[in-house]
């Protein structure tokens, strides 16, 4: 048993589990290894691999009715055990619309459900969502080719533009906030007429839509700062 396991068994053991966990690190094996244990740990053995208790989410993006699935079965009794278990694998995948949603899910936790999230880099999890999560890291050695694409990254979205990315968006203050939105669309547009990559013009949509969503007013702004920021990093 690998120390990620025996670390699980221990808590199990002494019912510290958390409500939600974040499975991160390029080790997919023994991510996987971990997911398979917990789950038959969590629930009755599922015959034939079917489980009624078991929701697992694999889209690409993850979408606001991908949570909702989530939050509907999470507010339902499990039908075969103690526990209904959600596995939302790439969660770096959740689009803005949905992560508000999934942050409200953290936040006020059902006692008979247990959300299992997983990465392959913890920085491309939005920091207010991560927080929320009890965070287990699965390392591997082959990292080789990750700084190359940080590079490429900082290279494409790079420009003397006068705008600095923050580390965190000026959520509390509605005139610095706007002001951010201004001078990252504008970061991004300058990053896409020098350097018209398809990455640098995905960027740039990307803060577009997210930007359309100010209209609502019921958005949370801090989510939607650190999307732009992630989208721009």
């Amino acid at each position: 048993m690998n120390k990620q396991l025996d670390f699980l068994k221990r808590q199990i053991e002494r019912g510290a589990l958390p409500h939600a966990y974040l499975f991160a690190g390029t080790d997919n094996e023994g991510k996987e290894e971990a997911i398979e244990y917990l789950s038959g740990a969590l629930m009755p053995q599922r015959k034939g691999g079917i489980n009624p208790d078991f929701c697992e989410i694999n889209s690409d993006p993850i979408t606001i009715d991908d949570i909702r699935l989530v939050k509907e079965k999470a507010s339902m009794s499990p039908l075969a055990g103690e526990k209904n278990v959600f596995l939302i694998r790439n969660i770096e995948r959740l689009s803005w619309q949905a992560a508000p949603a999934l942050l409200k899910l953290l936040e006020e936790p059902s006692r008979t459900s247990f959300i299992l999230a997983t990465t392959e880099n913890v920085e491309k999890v939005l920091p207010t969502l991560r927080s929320r999560f009890s965070i287990l890291k699965f390392p591997s050695f082959a990292k080789a080719s990750e700084g190359k694409h940080d590079q490429f990254a900082r290279y494409s979205v790079g420009g003397s533009d006068g705008f600095k990315l923050p580390a965190k968006p000026p959520h509390e203050d509605k005139a610095e906030f706007t002001e951010f939105v201004r001078g990252a669309l504008r970061h991004a547009r300058t990053a896409m007429r020098r350097n018209p990559t398809p990455q640098n013009i995905e960027r740039t949509k990307r803060v577009l839509k997210a930007i359309s969503a100010l209209a609502d007013p019921t958005m949370n702004h801090r989510l939607l700062g650190e999307y732009i920021i992630m989208v721009l990093s």
